[in-house]
């Protein structure tokens, strides 16, 4: 403080410690506007970087034991999660039915293959992955049958703007039929944990 007092004294300085001031207000503004903006679009930034970051769990679990069928796994299911908030973070930003639409389609998918990256990483975690094989697979055929539904619209044709988040899909009848298999997958990877 003292150090601006004394520029202010003369022409020279007192130019510096505008400059230095007006920065500082600069600062102030870019801060508060950064502030006000993460509360705005907290759901948009915190999916951002819970894709980023679960990139960068997925990558340093793989990168200890490249090898190893547990971090294989791991990355898998990080990519899914991955894959998951890239549609959740497009979900905030479409504008219109045909932007949700694809949003919902990208998040779907994430959906659904988290589920059967988990089914292998638990299966994995807990070496049993041989002998759940028939399981597994009877899983990853159904699962990619559901992301066949997602792409050519069976699971939700439509989305609609329900309220001031956006637009919403119109579940089809074979989503509801997803869902339970869903359930059903999450309860026996957890009952088996």
């Amino acid at each position: 403080v003292e150090f601006l007092r004394k520029f202010n004294d003369d022409k020279f300085g007192k130019g510096i410690s505008n400059y230095v001031m007006e920065k500082v207000i600069d600062l102030g503004s870019l801060l508060l506007l950064v502030i006000i903006s993460s509360f705005v679009f907290r759901d948009i930034l915190s999916i951002s970087y819970g894709y980023y970051a679960m990139i960068g769990f997925a990558t340093f679990v793989f990168s200890k034991r490249p090898r190893q069928h547990t971090n294989q796994t791991y990355f898998f299911f990080g990519l899914t999660v991955a894959l998951y908030s890239i549609g959740y973070f497009l979900w905030g930003l479409a504008r219109s039915q045909a932007e949700a639409l694809l949003a919902f389609k990208i998040l779907t998918s994430g959906i659904i293959l988290i589920n059967s990256a988990y089914l292998e990483f638990v299966f994995s975690l807990l070496d049993s992955t041989r002998r759940k094989n028939t399981i597994l697979w009877a899983c990853h055929l159904v699962n990619m049958f559901f992301i066949y539904a997602t792409c050519y619209d069976l699971l939700f044709k439509t989305a609609i703007k329900k309220n001031i988040w956006g637009y919403w899909p119109v579940a089809e009848n074979l989503f509801y039929i997803y869902f339970i298999f869903w359930l059903g997958q999450f309860l026996y990877g957890l009952i088996h944990l």
